[in-house]
């Protein structure tokens, strides 16, 4: 799941120091759960992510870490 994986790597990934740079580069080949996300196709949590992450919570956490963060999209 997209934003459990998002989640650890803003929350749990201890970094090295205050003032060290700090990126995550997120290579991914399909959206988050949730209709919202997929126009409701293929998607058996229509509802959003069952761990109740959301891109809104996690955007913020990254902002507030000051991480840089960089999406790529593969596939169609």
């Amino acid at each position: 799941a997209v934003l459990d994986g998002l989640y650890d790597a803003v929350i749990s990934t201890r970094w090295r120091d205050a003032s060290a740079l700090k990126y995550i580069v997120h290579i991914a080949d399909a959206p988050p759960h949730g209709s919202m996300y997929t126009n409701g196709r293929g998607d058996h949590w229509p509802a959003g992510c069952p761990c109740g992450h959301t891109v809104e919570k996690i955007s913020q956490a990254i902002n507030d870490r000051n991480i840089r963060y960089k999406l790529m999209k593969i596939g169609t």
